[in-house]
């Protein structure tokens, strides 16, 4: 969502189209991921914003054979590159240490960014630990703190991956 758009303080929903593509082969992805962006009109919040972070999923990715934990680097610098020529003038990748890193060595969000390919001179990976800020919710537990990236960005997007997380306050 992004700052001084139609949609509520606190709310989670834009009301901004939704838009579905299909590819046919692996090398349409972007083509494709450009489509879905325009028709749900990116361009046009992008050309508003001057930040914009990009909430990605590859901490709990452990094997470059097995991508199933991880974001598509290239649709992420896709989607990066996308923002920039819309406008953005900085655009942050945000990921977070997992539990994973008391077990394993060479498990910081740098450090598995490089090893999974998220090196794109369109965005800077931050590592949301680092970056934390103190606040109050007004519900939750264990919350205290949110990205300071992510909390001062005029654009937020996330990019989910269909993936469970670790019990990390257990």
């Amino acid at each position: 969502r992004a700052k001084g758009g139609s949609a509520g303080s606190g709310s989670f929903g834009s009301r901004l189209p939704v838009a579905v593509g299909v590819g046919r082969r692996d090398r349409d992805k972007l083509a494709v991921l450009e489509s879905c962006l325009d028709r749900a009109g990116l361009a046009d919040i992008a050309s508003r914003s001057t930040s914009a972070v990009i909430r990605v999923s590859f901490m709990l990715g452990y094997d470059r054979r097995d991508r199933s934990n991880v974001n598509d680097p290239e649709l992420v610098d896709g989607v990066a590159r996308y923002l920039v020529r819309h406008g953005v003038k900085g655009v942050a990748v945000l990921e977070a240490p997992t539990v994973y890193g008391n077990a394993y060595r060479n498990r910081s969000v740098a450090s598995v960014a490089a090893y999974f390919g998220f090196d794109s001179s369109s965005y800077r990976v931050v590592d949301i630990s680092q970056d934390l800020r103190p606040i109050v919710y007004e519900r939750g537990f264990v919350q205290q703190a949110i990205s300071g990236v992510w909390l001062d960005a005029d654009l937020r997007i996330v990019m989910p991956k269909l993936r469970t997380d670790p019990t990390e306050f257990a």
